[in-house]
């Protein structure tokens, strides 16, 4: 075997084995063909040189027999792949010999050509031959030493017949005879090592496509297998999320229409079962606060997609689960603020736990029927919208708390309280109604060339869908899809209020309360001041400023400790109200709280300038 089917691959290798095989029998058959020439030209030769009775003609007879021996030896010795070479040695050094005698019994002993020639053939024979392969060599070898047999046949009729030739054209013949014979001896070794080698580089391409077909076709199956296991985990993982978003908007309260659509990005086929999975969330649900019912919605969107996603909305959503479930079976006496500002704390103390692999975003809400006051978190997910009388706006200012499990809670985190009117909507969705895909005409123009394609970022897109779409999220869904390519998970909740249009205090009436609360307050008439006030926030619970002259009245009433607890809810709606967080560390200290009193009085104090004696005089009457 030679060195250029070495070192191939198992299935290469296997290609061209197989195809040299088949070379060995065409060349075995053309040794026997080789074999059974000669034979004839031995009978024909024992026929034709008694007739002669010339010189040597014993001795070439002898010499021819030796060559067709040696002819069968090497047949074997081929055949078997055993000591080729020297056969091939010893053939070519006898065809020679064969040669030389017949150039010796023409009589021309006197010319060196008439050994150089034949020696040069034979030796031209083998070294072509050993260029192309060992095979070659052989075939070529024996061709020569045919051709020198029949030489010697053709030779014999000239001395039978007697000499009519002269020497010099007997030399002339037997040299046309040699060159001829090199130059086919030649040609010929080019053309099999030429045709051997093109087809042992098509076999060694044909056996490398073939490996390359197998293992493509390996891999395939093995990824086959690997997506059918996928999707087998994504099938199991959407079996487990799939109940914590059933739900029903009919039920919550007859005041409220809510509705909302989850379309995760990723699609799978598992059996004969289709779904999506993400790391979109949707919630609606009730809960019940002292002797108020609220309307509990929620939009989330945890990081990563399929699987990943998917593990954040599993957690967020069992967590959920749990906590409103303990809000039925455990009613507690607290405030809206109060219970979504703890629900925020053990949330992202949970996510904390995973050391920022996972992080959520979310909108999460309250809402009071009663009275059309609505409670609004907002951890870094796309702000919402608020629909009333035909016009979008954004409806919380563009401050946003951080996502769930990137750090503590910050001092100044914010809610937004604010009161619905009858017919408002509001609209709250995932950054996959952003975060698209445009192309063509939805390119901007002053951003990248028209008819590239272009991520967008633009909040304000969202906002001018919903103004000329309407609020139903689904035609607002197929819209989105229309003008671009989601790439993203993509979920919408809608929240409208059908309360009646006199079910709580105008501005006018409110204010009118509270300017008459803040004169008997100034009159020490605490207690007639603390009911005009309990009505106001009663009936107006969004009205801060109202939340917080009660505090200023229950704390100069002496009643600390429910001024403490509407402080705190004043700090939630408004983490830079001065007055409030200078008041807030006054209660906090009369309750003991001396590590907090201090951080609050400085935060009073980089508010507002002109609490700053105030701050100082508050922190220096705390202990220690």
């Amino acid at each position: 075997m030679s060195s250029e089917t070495q070192n191939n691959p198992p299935e290469v290798q296997s290609a061209i084995d197989a195809f040299l095989a088949r070379q060995r029998k065409i060349y075995r058959i053309n040794l026997l063909a080789a074999v059974a020439m000669r034979a004839l030209m031995l009978i024909a030769g024992a026929i034709l040189l008694p007739l002669a009775n010339a010189p040597y003609m014993n001795v070439l007879f002898a010499i021819i027999g030796i060559h067709f021996a040696f002819n069968l030896a090497g047949t074997w010795a081929y055949y078997h792949m055993r000591f080729v070479e020297f056969f091939v040695i010893a053939l070519v050094a006898l065809d020679t010999l064969v040669l030389g005698v017949v150039s010796m019994w023409t009589g021309f002993l006197s010319s060196p050509f008439n050994l150089i020639f034949p020696m040069a053939a034979g030796i031209t024979g083998l070294v072509a031959g050993f260029r192309a392969s060992l095979v070659t060599a052989i075939v070529c070898t024996l061709f020569m030493g045919t051709g020198a047999v029949l030489k010697t046949l053709g030779v014999l009729p000239e001395v039978i017949a007697g000499p009519q030739l002269s020497p010099t054209m007997i030399w002339v013949h037997l040299s046309l005879l040699l060159i001829a014979e090199w130059a086919l001896a030649m040609l010929m070794a080019v053309i099999v090592s030429r045709l051997q080698q093109g087809e042992l580089e098509q076999v060694r391409q044909a056996g490398e496509i073939s490996a390359h077909s197998a293992r493509l076709s390996g891999s395939l199956e093995e990824i086959r297998a690997l997506k059918q296991a996928q999707d087998g985990d994504y099938f199991l993982t959407a079996r487990l999320v799939n109940p914590f978003m059933q739900h029903s908007g009919e039920g919550l309260d007859p005041k409220v229409r809510a509705d909302f659509l989850v379309r995760q990005k990723k699609r799978f086929a598992f059996k004969k079962w289709k779904g999506e999975i993400g790391g979109d969330y949707c919630k609606l649900d009730t809960v019940t606060l002292g002797e108020r019912r609220y309307v509990f919605f929620v939009n989330a969107d945890a990081m990563g997609k399929s699987l990943q996603g998917a593990g954040g909305v599993l957690v967020l959503a069992s967590a959920f689960s749990a906590l409103l479930e303990r809000a039925r079976t455990e009613p507690e006496n607290l405030q809206p603020e109060e219970w979504l500002g703890r629900t925020v704390g053990e949330l992202n103390k949970l996510f904390l736990s995973f050391d920022g692999a996972m992080l959520v975003s979310m909108a999460m809400g309250l809402f009071d029927s009663a009275t059309g006051t609505i409670y609004y978190i907002n951890l870094e997910h796309p702000r919402a919208i608020l629909v009333r009388g035909g016009e979008a706006r954004f409806f919380e200012p563009d401050m946003h708390g951080r996502k769930l499990g990137t750090s503590e809670i910050p001092v100044d985190f914010h809610l937004t309280v604010a009161r619905l009117l009858p017919g408002d909507t509001l609209i709250v969705g995932s950054d996959g109604r952003d975060d698209v895909v445009l192309e063509g005409q939805q390119v901007p123009a002053d951003e990248v060339e028209r008819g590239e394609r272009y991520i967008n970022y633009d909040e304000n897109r969202f906002l001018d869908l919903v103004a000329n779409h309407g609020t139903d999220i689904r035609v607002l869904e197929r819209a989105i899809e229309e003008q671009a390519d989601l790439v993203d998970d993509l979920s919408l909740l809608s929240f409208s209020y059908q309360g009646p249009a006199d079910s709580a205090l105008d501005d006018a009436a409110c204010d009118m309360k509270l300017g008459d609360a803040r004169r008997v307050l100034k009159e020490k008439r605490y207690t007639e001041a603390i009911a005009v006030l309990a009505e106001l926030v009663d009936y107006r619970p969004d009205r801060t400023d109202g939340l917080f002259a009660m505090v200023t009245a229950l704390a100069r009433h002496g009643d600390f400790a429910k001024a403490r607890r509407l402080s705190r809810r004043v700090a939630w709606r408004e983490p830079r109200h001065a007055k409030n967080l200078l008041q807030l560390a006054a209660l906090e200290a009369k309750a003991g709280e001396t590590g907090r009193a201090p951080l609050l009085a400085q935060r009073a104090a980089d508010t507002d300038s002109n609490l700053i004696e105030k701050a100082s005089k508050l922190t220096d009457r705390l202990p220690g």
